[in-house]
């Protein structure tokens, strides 16, 4: 897990994300100020802030450091004293520690919604697979059940032109759904990530 985490930190393109959401965030409120609207309204554009970067970068982490973010620029910009760290009311300190919790309790909330919905689009997905491959299946069983019960309840009545066809035709229903499962063991192994690539060298004949 903790691998997982420093890995997410990592990444160049999801502190990108963080930076310009929460630039565009602070011009909103900014605007915002000068239009004479109280902080109340105000830390709103934060929060938005903070849910909009959990979702663009699908890691509850980064919400968790754009909340602190948020946090600092806030208090910089927008409570007395402005433009220092220094908070002298208790009234914008409390302020503060309820817009961290609230942000970071809602981020959480926005990531868990966000896992559930893909959980519940690749059981969709898994689901139509499923279906697809049952009705593939059919066919070429319904066949074989078929040739099978005719070669088996005729078999002394058949020439044996008609029996080599019927294990003709069995053969080539079986091998196909041989091929049907292999290429649906080759999905799943790419999908979990075992394919493994085995390079040789060739020599290539000019």
């Amino acid at each position: 897990m903790t691998r997982n985490i420093l890995k997410e930190i990592r990444d160049p393109r999801k502190w990108l994300s963080v930076l310009l959401v929460l630039a565009a965030a602070t011009l909103v409120a900014y605007l915002l100020m000068l239009a004479g609207l109280e902080n109340e309204c105000i830390i709103m554009v934060y929060l938005v802030c903070v849910l909009v970067t959990t979702v663009r970068t699908e890691s509850f982490i980064f919400g968790i450091i754009d909340s602190l973010l948020s946090l600092v620029v806030f208090s910089y910009v927008f409570t007395e004293p402005k433009m220092t760290f220094q908070v002298y009311s208790k009234r914008d300190i409390v302020f503060l520690v309820s817009f961290l919790i609230t942000s970071i309790v809602s981020g959480r909330v926005v990531y868990k919604l966000r896992l559930q919905t893909e959980k519940a689009e690749k059981e969709q997905q898994r689901s139509t697979v499923l279906r697809s491959v049952a009705h593939d299946l059919r066919s070429p069983l319904t066949a074989l059940s078929g040739e099978g019960e005719l070669l088996s309840e005729n078999y002394d009545t058949l020439s044996d032109d008609q029996r080599r066809s019927l294990i003709e035709d069995m053969t080539q229903e079986i091998t196909w759904l041989t091929n049907l499962v292999e290429n649906i063991l080759g999905m799943t192994r790419i999908s979990e990530n075992g394919l493994t690539i085995n390079k040789q060298d060739e020599v290539v004949d000019d």
